[in-house]
């Protein structure tokens, strides 16, 4: 075992002074030093002041003593303070935008999805004519349209769709024939 690295590990394992649990304020006895890694993520805590005094008293001190930690806190309070910043609108900035252009930002923000439904209707229809065109053409191709079927000789018959009397001058009775179960029977006139 190498005595060095006992003593290293030993350090780190004390953050804080001794007889201090954190909660309570620093005393003035010489804290343990900790590594960049373990300070770097207090540093955000540490500026909104949500650190105990014992842990913001170690911060304070390891950033005093460290470049690095120093400029990613420099860095992290230019942050902080531009989004604090950021938050808050001027308040004439209402009154500077014109009518057309609060119209036009309202417009965007609650009406922008108004006529989405056009848009999806249109595409579904589209899509339904594409789809009918393309199995029209296939039905050509492979000839899948309609078939007659096919019956044997001794069931086939004639169908003869014209009037027999061919429109004979039958007294009261047009040209219409007359089809069983129907009334579709014009009397004429004589």
């Amino acid at each position: 075992m190498n005595p060095d690295l006992d003593k290293n590990e030993k350090d780190d394992e004390k953050i804080l002074p001794d007889g201090q649990d954190g909660s309570g304020p620093a005393e003035s006895k010489p804290l343990k030093q900790m590594k960049c890694e373990d300070i770097q993520p207090m540093i955000l805590d540490y500026l909104n002041r949500e650190l105990s005094d014992a842990f913001s008293l170690l911060v304070r001190e390891h950033i005093r003593k460290c470049p690095n930690c120093k400029a990613v806190a420099t860095e992290m309070k230019a942050t902080v303070d531009a989004l604090k910043k950021a938050d808050t609108a001027s308040p004439d900035l209402a009154a500077k935008l014109s009518v057309e252009r609060r119209n036009k930002i309202m417009d965007e923000v609650v009406g922008g999805h108004q006529y989405q439904w056009v848009y999806l209707a249109f595409f579904i229809v589209a899509v339904f004519i594409v789809v009918w065109s393309a199995l029209r053409m296939l039905a050509e191709i492979y000839d899948w349209g309609y078939k007659p079927i096919k019956l044997p000789e001794d069931q086939m018959f004639e169908i003869n769709l014209r009037p027999v009397n061919k429109g004979t001058n039958a007294p009261g009775i047009s040209t219409v024939t007359n089809l069983p179960g129907t009334n579709i029977m014009e009397q004429t006139k004589p």
